[in-house]
């Protein structure tokens, strides 16, 4: 039985490098990065809400982690359980960042990492896809105010 298994494991594996099956980013994918990438770090919950938001509609914590899973395969994002009995922290990786025009990218401080959550989530709230409310990142905050502000 051992050998029928493994048999068509390799086979299946061939047929895949055969037609070139690898990972793809959709539309979707590149808005929720770009969307992270800004955030600096989410919780697994809040991408999946994110990508339900940018999709048809809700989609299952399950589904949602399979989409991070593939950023990961992809090296686009870490994740990190951070927290004793709280959802994965995720983060872009500096590809991410570059994927989405970023050219400077670092992960974000354990001490400013709740912080960082707490405002993804309220811009989960806030801003949603179909609103027009915009959304300043605390960088571009910077940048606006004037300097000793």
């Amino acid at each position: 039985m051992k050998i029928l298994e493994i048999n068509s494991k390799e086979k299946k594996e061939k047929k895949n490098e055969k037609i070139g099956v690898a990972p793809q980013l959709t539309a979707r994918d590149v808005t929720a990065l770009a969307w992270l990438v800004e955030q600096r770090a989410a919780t697994l919950p809040q991408l999946t809400e994110l990508l339900g938001y940018l999709g048809d509609g809700e989609i299952t914590p399950r589904r949602g982690a399979q989409i991070v899973a593939r950023w990961e395969t992809l090296g686009l994002v870490e994740r990190s359980l951070v927290w004793h009995r709280e959802p994965a922290v995720i983060w872009p990786t500096t590809a991410g960042a570059k994927l989405v025009g970023l050219s400077r990218w670092r992960r974000p401080a354990i001490g400013t990492l709740r912080h960082t959550i707490a405002t993804s989530a309220v811009r989960l709230r806030t801003c949603r896809p179909w609103n027009d409310r915009t959304w300043l990142t605390e960088q571009q905050l910077r940048e606006q105010l004037p300097s000793g502000v």
